[in-house]
């Protein structure tokens, strides 16, 4: 990635205008790449045994956190940055369960 195009998303992130970068030529063509290495499956379902189909590459370092990972398939110590998910799953990963807290109820 070029230090003009991590400066654009940049700037993305600073007016809230994220979304133009998932429109943007270099990640349509990464995120089919990526879904194709992945053989189109949501890889969480697939460790549970479930084969379904994905819906969306998901980044497992933000983009909002490690811009510089936006593009890329693999983090700084060789592990996945890019994950195939179907939309239940990529609604889990940015809507965690909170677990239960205390005893107390009121």
């Amino acid at each position: 990635m070029t230090e003009e195009f991590l400066q654009w998303i940049r700037s993305l992130i600073d007016t809230g205008c994220l979304d133009r970068f998932y429109k943007s030529s270099q990640w349509i063509h990464l995120s089919r790449n990526v879904a194709k290495h992945q053989k189109y499956i949501c890889q969480y379902c697939k460790k549970a045994g479930i084969i379904k189909k994905y819906r969306v590459i998901h980044h497992i370092h933000h983009v909002k956190d490690k811009p510089e990972l936006a593009l890329s398939e693999y983090d700084y110590d060789g592990k996945i940055n890019l994950i195939a998910l179907c939309d239940e799953c990529h609604y889990a990963e940015h809507h965690p369960r909170i677990g239960f807290t205390n005893v107390e109820r009121w």
